[in-house]
């Protein structure tokens, strides 16, 4: 009887402790996100954030038109840019390939 409790108590052991690196790793993301970072949502929209509230966030989905969303912040998937990262370029001259910071 023991023989078969082990497996199952090492695999709810495994699984909750993923569990705690997984939520851990979404709240840093969550609270990394600042105003100006392009954000991508779990519903697939793409856009800027305008204004930070407490549970939620407002993204400008398009520039001409200005139109602003408000999303959970527990929606926003992936950090696509980050307003504090300098944006790197690639710079072909004469055969050599450059990356420079802007």
């Amino acid at each position: 009887m023991f023989l078969f409790l082990l497996p199952l108590l090492a695999l709810v052991l495994l699984s909750m402790w993923m569990n705690k690196k997984e939520r851990r790793k979404r709240e840093t993301l969550i609270a990394s996100v600042g105003k100006h970072d392009t954000v991508l949502t779990v519903g697939g929209i793409i856009g800027t954030v305008v204004e930070i509230l407490d549970d939620k966030i407002i993204l400008r989905v398009d520039d001409s038109t200005k139109t602003k969303i408000a999303f959970a912040k527990t929606s926003v998937q992936q950090v696509i840019r980050s307003s504090n990262a300098p944006a790197e370029t690639t710079i072909e001259t004469k055969g050599k390939t450059e990356k420079a910071s802007v």
